[in-house]
């Protein structure tokens, strides 16, 4: 993806995939899978880093529905691992954009 003119300094998101719109990254129990993006600083193009979690992203049944929400990652301290539930666990996730996005598989 290219994003026109570079960015000063490097960036990152988290997409959080669910099959509910009550997600929260601090609750491992809210979401299904997740995509973390990477924008490198003096960069125009947006890198996918990661795809991760319990349920891919196309494993989500055909003509299902679910949830997307964007959320800004602050690199530090940012996740763990919680072994009980195995899952990562996101604290330092920034304040999501306001949408959260509604999409059908094909």
């Amino acid at each position: 993806i290219n994003l026109g003119a570079p960015i000063a300094k490097a960036k990152s998101m988290i997409i959080f995939y669910s099959q509910t719109n009550n997600i929260d990254p601090t609750d491992p129990s809210t979401f299904d899978s997740y995509q973390t993006f990477f924008i490198s600083a003096n960069s125009t193009g947006l890198n996918n880093t990661n795809s991760f979690g319990s349920s891919a992203f196309n494993a989500f049944p055909s003509a299902s529905t679910f949830y997307a929400k964007v959320y800004p990652n602050t690199f530090i301290n940012y996740s763990y691992y919680n072994y009980v539930v195995g899952k990562q666990v996101f604290t330092g996730c920034g304040t999501p954009l306001p949408t959260t996005f509604t999409l059908t598989m094909p």
